[in-house]
């Protein structure tokens, strides 16, 4: 089976990547607990702006990724931390655990997210591994002062995979293939908000699917 994703979301983030593929490409997905994602699942602070974007959403004049925006700046006034414990196993097989009071989780196979925002800018959807960004709880001063630079995708050095200078003291970023994560209240998955009963295990399915933006390169619909 290949895929086609049409854009008709509210943020489209998932077309950004495959929109103007040329040929059928392999691809991961997200397995969390038991179900399935394609683009990203996040803890924290972007579950709560997921979730009241969904709500501002309702309103007739407020949609695409200006309710993102207005959902981001109320819950930057209502500000608070998750505290977490993550377990990572790494692309070379090695653990790590961390530990703490955080602003977010977030684990990508795409690249974006909240209607364009480039939290992982070295994510590729076929290579059997998720981005992972775990990032400190900061001030609020200190989110406006970096928070169009997480948009643009600066936050992380492509040549180095490792963050960039402005956010090496609130940032981790890995390379991961499995995640355990124990302390949330909920989290969300391309956007949709669930429950958590305390504890999240999320891993890569390796070339699980197949995507394409041309019909006419998938023979079933020639």
């Amino acid at each position: 089976v290949t895929f086609i994703p049409v854009p008709t979301g509210s943020g489209n983030d998932f077309h950004r990547v495959t929109g103007e593929l040329t040929d059928i490409l392999p691809c991961d997905v997200i397995k969390y607990g038991d179900r399935y994602a394609i683009n990203e699942v996040n803890i924290g602070f972007d579950t709560c702006v997921a979730d009241r974007t969904n709500k501002l959403k309702k309103h007739r004049f407020i949609g695409g990724s200006f309710a993102y925006i207005l959902g981001t700046v109320i819950e930057l006034v209502r500000k608070r931390a998750t505290a977490m414990t993550v377990k990572l196993t790494n692309a070379d097989g090695t653990a790590e655990e961390f530990s703490g009071e955080y602003l977010l989780c977030f684990v990508g196979n795409g690249c974006y997210y909240g209607g364009g925002f480039e939290a992982a800018p070295t994510a590729e959807l076929s290579d059997g591994l998720l981005d992972v960004l775990l990032v400190k709880n900061i001030s609020r001063l200190r989110f406006i002062s970096i928070v169009s630079d997480y948009k643009k995708g600066s936050h992380v050095d492509p040549e180095t995979d490792t963050p960039s200078d402005r956010f090496k003291d609130i940032l981790t970023f890995r390379k991961a293939k499995k995640l355990e994560l124990c302390g949330m209240e909920k989290y969300s998955a391309d956007g949709e908000i669930f429950s958590a009963d305390g504890a999240l295990t999320i891993e890569c399915i390796p070339s699980a699917i197949s995507v394409s933006s041309d019909s006419a390169k998938i023979p079933a619909l020639k």
